[in-house]
């Protein structure tokens, strides 16, 4: 896990549980936090007590809508309803396309 010297001093510090309550709609678990955290894909500080908290920005970085997909490009041709945003961070599932939507149809 990084070392808290890569966390500013005044950031707000979230628990596991704190992150999922605050983002429910990430679909986002206390395990798949500590595994991320364990493998350094995300920032982690670790307290004397042991206990690990998320800086809040590095959250937030995680949960933001990446940059556009450049026309041509395979994410460009997911569709995502209308008032729904595309959350993408790692190992996110992703979302079935129209041609494996259908299952044996026709066969």
């Amino acid at each position: 896990m990084n070392e808290s010297s890569d966390v500013k001093r005044n950031e707000a510090l979230l628990s596991a549980r704190q992150v999922i309550d605050r983002w429910p709609d990430a679909g986002l678990s206390r395990a798949q936090l500590w595994r991320w955290a364990r493998d350094g894909l995300i920032a982690s500080v670790r307290l004397p007590s042991g206990r690990v908290r998320f800086p809040e920005s590095e959250i937030e970085r995680m949960l933001a809508p990446q940059a556009a997909p450049s026309v041509g490009s395979a994410a460009s041709t997911v569709d995502v309803p209308p008032g729904q945003a595309m959350l993408s961070w790692p190992g996110a599932p992703t979302p079935p396309t129209p041609a494996s939507s259908v299952g044996g149809e026709g066969s």
